[in-house]
């Protein structure tokens, strides 16, 4: 159950990244290193592209154009 801050569409896309992030620790379902895992993916593709955008700026479109440029990406934590 949700039980951090209230998000609209004047919330970017950052600010969700890490509300979600410290919804998940206080959770504590998951694995430490799974959330890690989420936050490193997250702060490496996600926020550096998409982070100040507010909610009400998102679009399908958008979104289906953002993710067709991730195709091919790599995620090796040793890439730069």
């Amino acid at each position: 159950m949700w039980t951090g801050p209230n998000i609209t569409n004047e919330t970017s896309v950052a600010e969700l990244v890490d509300c979600w992030l410290t919804q998940l620790r206080a959770e504590s379902r998951l694995e430490a290193t799974t959330i890690n895992e989420y936050e490193r993916v997250l702060h490496k593709l996600v926020v550096p592209e998409l982070g100040d955008l507010r909610l009400g700026e998102l679009t399908a479109d958008g979104m289906a154009a953002y993710l067709d440029d991730l195709r091919g990406l790599s995620l090796d934590p040793r890439a730069p």
